[in-house]
């Protein structure tokens, strides 16, 4: 794992995350799957179980609740979401700016057991940030393999010094935050099945 609390490094890497956004919310599919997975208010949040909406982007109280009432409508940015994509762009570039540092999981390769092992090294240094008072969140879009991404992916791995053929299995920011509400988890049942 390295990290990095170098204010220079901090900035292009903040850059590369706005940027990665940028392409992420560019593609008409991609942002169909990201609004798939939005809820758009408490009831769809209880209803599914999983997905996320804008407490966990920090928005609270009263704040929110203007937000789902008011703004936030599903069938409106299912047919335009440009600004549901522009607010995003937002959102990643305030949280990366406001990173007092960012932290990444290499690995030599990319099979299965690399990306499991990742898992669980990612949690344990979650659970260890925790204990201390210090907030991480995951900033996976420049992680992410589909050919729009692969220039600004190459510029991002030749600034860190991955080396060729190695992997960054997970990206993150660290630093000290307000709680967050959790977002929705499925119950157990819903998930695994037993064979009795």
């Amino acid at each position: 794992m390295n990290m990095t609390d170098d204010a220079g490094k901090r900035r292009r890497l903040a850059t590369i995350m706005r940027n990665a956004m940028e392409i992420e919310t560019s593609d008409k599919a991609r942002d169909a799957e990201t609004i798939a997975m939005f809820r758009f208010n408490d009831e769809a949040r209880t209803r599914f179980r999983d997905g996320f909406g804008v407490a966990q982007a920090g928005m609270t109280g009263i704040m929110k609740f203007v937000a789902e009432a008011f703004f936030l409508d599903r069938v409106k940015t299912e047919a335009d979401s440009k600004e549901f994509g522009e607010q995003a762009v937002q959102i990643t570039t305030d949280q990366a700016n406001s990173a007092a540092a960012f932290g990444w999981i290499t690995t030599p390769s990319n099979s299965r057991l690399d990306q499991v092992l990742t898992g669980r090294a990612y949690e344990r240094v979650n659970l260890k940030a925790t204990e201390l008072g210090v907030a991480m969140h995951p900033m996976s879009q420049v992680l992410q393999e589909y050919a729009d991404m692969g220039e600004l992916q190459r510029e991002f791995l030749k600034f860190l010094a991955v080396p060729e053929g190695h992997t960054v299995q997970m990206l993150f920011r660290l630093g000290h935050a307000e709680h967050v509400v959790h977002s929705a988890r499925r119950y157990i049942p819903d998930i695994i099945r037993s064979s009795s």
